[in-house]
This record gives structure tokens, C-alpha cells and sequence, in this order.
């Protein structure tokens, strides 16, 4: 490795089956290390590879990138030690002595891709590790993995657990019920976190702010800073949402700012540079908005966050035509889409593009609106990934713009023919 400073290298074992080659291109999208190298899974004491040693050794490299939200880098590790572990079931080893390490291992896995926001493989990690927590009868695992598999169904609506379709709701009741049996207040506070997320977005905001306030108590009490900012963002959030206070969500997201910075979390940093161009963005003062969202794409390219870069894009777009600065919000729409479309989330991708048209319509660039609608529409036709209650409803919508550029083109037949096939799709 180049970075020497960061990784103490022992010496290469030859011919040893354990070694771990890192591909240098891998950990450059994340613009952290350059090159190609050995990432040491041994001491020079040994004159064997120890398979079980190494696994240990991955785990605990995995853990600390985890911790400091490297989570790119954490996988690296932990896809190594998953596969030190299917070596060891392939040699028909016994296993049933680390079973707590595997455990601990597919959890951290499965919070790792939560937090990229892979949800499938989130899901699927979770999963395995419930199993295995099931076999050591382990209940703080349990609380965990529900938390964890709740998480998952709270972003892709339902999942399939134990051959019952199971909600989000259900997943952390069952959390939290384990927490209070076992006294574990950091993850009572966790759940209660994640009930007020699930409350905001069904709109009981009176619940959301009594969860998120019962939670922040907990955290300052355990002094656990990470879910600290985060129930302080979350309740900022709330906040804009509801159309009012924005002081006081401002308050709130500076007293997060403030946290987070001293404590170096700069994965929440990004997060809450956002709120905090957003709620600048409410109360007009557009230069300071436009700061913290510049801020929060920087930090998100830091942390290699692709998703949440094309969601600023996007806030920054729609403050540039606040502002009737139009061809820098086009840009943004532009940088957006392409980021959206880059992890295959088509649905976001489909609706910057469609903001990108109507940005033409205001530069009065009619045509190149015209075009790129009837391209979206032709697309639209032809894809599988987004649902078809989410299909139809933007064909109905697309229908409809091309019938509004079919107007201002005097093209009066058409615009009449799209408005009705915009009206037929929505029924």
C-alpha cells in the first residue's frame, strides 16, 4: 500500500492461500488509496496461516473502517473474512466455536449495506445472522437484526421474513419489546429513532416529535453522539416538514453541526449540511443555502455517497430556479440524473429528467424540451425496473408536459391528443 502511515505491513508469507490482495482500483472510487498492496492478515510469529486468525484479524480491520463510516473500505475486509468462512465449510471444518464472530460479522455486513443503502443485501445479511443468533439464542442479537430487518422494510415498503410478509411497524415493536426485556437502552433509543422516521412519514408528527424526544434523553444520557445528531436532524426535519419553526429547525441542525464536527462524524456532517441549505433555502437567504449544499456534496464525494450527491444536485437545481438561474439549475438537474442513473435508481433518474425539460420550457428552448419528453416517454414505454402504479402515473405526467410544448409550439392537434392520452393513463 502506498499509505504506509495508515497500514503496518509485516511480511508476505509465500504461497499462503490467506493472503489479501487489495485491488487498488476498487478503494481508488473512494480517492483514499492509490496503487495496489497486501493488507497484513498474520504476525511474524507465525509460521502457518491460522485460518481462524485471520478471520479475526479481517473482522476487527472491518470494524474499525466501520466505525470511522469508511464503510467501502469495511466491506473490502468484510467479503474477505466471508470468504475465509466459506473455505473453512467447504474443508467441512467445525464452526460452531465462531459462530459469534460469523454473527457479528453477517450483522455488521448487514448494517454496512444498510447504510449504502443496498437494501437487498442488507436484508440478506440480516437474514443469516438472525439464524445464527437464533442457534446461540443470543436476544440482543435478535433486538438488533429486527431493528436491522425493519430498516430494510421501511425502505422497500414489505419484506418476506420467516414466510410472513412482515412491515416495518411490526419489525420494530418486536425490537424494542426485546430491549426493554434485556435493558438495553441504546437500542430502546435506536428504535425510537427509527419510530419516529416511521411516524413522520405517515404524518402522526405529534408521535414522531415524542419519539424523537424520548430518544434524544437516552442518547445524551449514554453520551452516544452519533444517535445524538442524528435525532437532532431528525427532528430538524420534522420541522421543515411541517412548514413551520424554521428558527427553530435551524437551531436544532447547528446544535448537530456543532456536535458533529467536534466528534469527527462527518457521515452525518453531509446529511446535515443539507437540512441546513434546505432550511436557509425557506427563509430566503439563498447564499448561505447554497453554501451548506455545496458543503454537502463535498463531504458526500468524501464518503463516496453517490445517492446522496444526486439528491443535492437536485436541492441546488431547484434553488438555482428559485432564483431564475436557469442554466445553473439545468446543470444540477444534469449531474443529478446522471448520478441517479449511475446506481440504477431509474424512478429519480426519470424525475430530473423530466425537471430538465421544464427548465427548457422556461429558457423557451421548446423543442429540445419536446424531444427530450417524447424520449422519456419512449423510455418509459420500454423499462421494467419501476413499478407500474409509478410507471403509469409519470407517463400520465409526461403525456401531459408534451401536451403543454405541443401548445406552445402551436401544434394544436397534438397538444390535444396528448392531453387526452394523459387523461386515459390516469384512469
Amino acid at each position: 500500500l502506498t499509505s504506509q502511515s495508515t497500514y503496518e505491513l509485516f511480511h508476505q508469507l509465500k504461497n499462503s492461500e490467506f493472503e489479501l490482495n487489495v485491488e487498488g482500483n476498487y478503494l481508488d472510487k473512494c480517492g483514499e488509496i492509490n496503487g495496489s498492496g497486501i493488507y497484513p492478515i498474520y504476525n511474524e510469529s507465525y509460521t502457518k496461516v491460522d485460518p481462524w486468525k485471520s478471520l479475526e484479524y479481517l473482522i476487527e480491520q472491518g470494524d474499525l473502517r466501520h466505525e470511522q463510516f469508511q464503510y467501502n473500505e469495511a466491506l473490502v475486509f468484510y467479503n474477505r473474512a466471508e470468504k475465509v468462512i466459506k473455505r473453512r465449510i467447504k474443508h467441512e471444518e467445525p464452526i460452531d466455536f465462531y459462530k459469534d464472530k460469523i454473527s457479528k460479522l453477517y450483522f455488521y455486513m448487514g448494517t454496512v449495506y444498510k447504510n449504502l443503502s443496498n437494501w437487498n443485501n442488507a436484508g440478506t445479511y440480516y437474514g443469516y445472522c438472525w439464524e445464527l443468533a437464533k442457534d446461540l439464542e443470543d436476544k440482543e442479537y435478535y433486538g438488533w437484526v429486527y431493528h436491522g430487518l425493519g430498516e430494510v422494510a421501511f425502505n422497500k415498503g414489505t419484506i418476506i421474513f420467516e414466510d410472513e410478509t412482515e412491515s416495518a411497524n411490526k419489525l420494530y415493536c418486536k425490537a424494542k419489546e426485546i430491549a426493554q426485556e434485556i435493558n438495553n437502552l441504546f437500542l430502546i433509543a435506536q428504535v425510537l429513532n427509527s419510530f419516529g422516521y416511521l411516524y413522520t412519514r405517515n404524518k402522526d408528527y405529534v408521535l414522531a416529535l415524542e419519539c424523537y424526544k424520548e430518544s434524544l434523553q437516552i442518547c445524551e444520557k449514554l453520551e452516544k453522539y452519533h444517535l445524538l445528531v442524528k435525532n437532532y436532524r431528525d427532528y430538524a426535519h420534522l420541522l421543515l416538514s411541517l412548514g413551520e419553526n424554521y428558527e427553530e429547525s435551524i437551531t436544532y441542525l447547528k446544535k448537530a453541526e456543532k456536535i458533529a464536527e467536534s466528534k469527527n462524524l462527518g457521515v452525518e456532517l453531509y446529511k446535515i449540511y443539507k437540512n441546513l441549505g434546505v432550511a436557509y433555502d425557506k427563509i430566503s437567504q439563498f447564499d448561505k443555502s447554497t453554501d451548506y449544499f455545496n458543503k454537502s456534496i463535498q463531504f458526500a464525494e468524501k464518503f463516496c455517497d453517490k445517492q446522496w450527491k444526486a439528491r443535492v444536485f437536485g436541492s441546488l437545481g431547484y434553488l438555482y430556479k428559485k432564483q431564475e438561474k436557469y442554466d445553473l439549475a439545468r446543470e444540477q438537474f444534469r449531474q443529478s440524473a446522471l448520478l441517479f442513473n449511475e446506481e440504477g435508481l431509474i424512478f429519480d433518474c426519470i424525475i430530473r429528467l423530466r425537471d430538465i425539460s421544464h427548465l427548457d420550457i422556461q429558457l423557451k428552448q421548446f423543442d429540445r424540451a419536446h424531444k427530450a419528453l417524447n424520449d422519456l416517454y419512449n423510455h418509459l414505454q420500454k423499462q421494467s425496473v419501476i413499478t407500474y402504479e409509478d410507471t403509469e402515473r409519470l407517463m400520465a405526467n409526461v403525456l401531459g408536459d408534451l401536451g403543454a410544448v405541443s401548445e406552445l409550439l402551436n401544434d394544436d392537434e397534438m397538444a390535444k391528443f396528448y392531453y387526452q392520452q394523459s387523461l386515459t393513463t390516469k384512469e
